[in-house]
């Protein structure tokens, strides 16, 4: 048993209220600006779990996945964005990313727009390895 913000005794799951979602949504976005890459990675994941409950945060994932140094930061922005929204700004944000310097990066915003229904994100257009000197 929790308690409500009204201090009457519930369940759980109704003692925590749309607000404590945004808080958290809101202190997420906030860790997209940590020094530490891990607590950057951390947060663009957990903004993924919210799904479209952290919809606030597309354009912060967004410049995340542009402009971050690190290539993990990046990479959870990608598998994130398309959890979150499906909407024209993810939509080219990750067509962007497949052209990023670290095909990690890239390969996971190909992934991504492919679990958006893009014909573009089709993982066969674009060979990860070679194998035996072969694409």
């Amino acid at each position: 048993t929790c308690y409500a913000a009204s201090g009457k005794r519930t369940p759980c799951s109704k003692a925590q209220p749309k607000k404590a979602s945004n808080r958290r949504v809101k202190l997420l976005i906030h860790q997209l600006k940590h020094q530490d890459a891990a607590a950057r990675t951390n947060a663009a994941t957990d903004l993924g779990q919210l799904g479209p409950k952290a919809e606030s945060a597309v354009g912060p994932l967004v410049h995340a996945l542009h402009y971050d140094e690190s290539k993990w930061v990046r990479r959870a922005a990608a598998k994130s964005l398309p959890k979150i929204s499906r909407n024209p700004t993810v939509y080219t944000a990750l067509q962007r990313a497949t052209k990023d310097s670290n095909k990690w990066v890239a390969h996971s915003a190909s992934r991504a727009l492919g679990r958006m229904g893009s014909s573009r994100g089709s993982l066969s257009t674009t060979p990860m390895f070679k194998i035996h000197g072969k694409s």
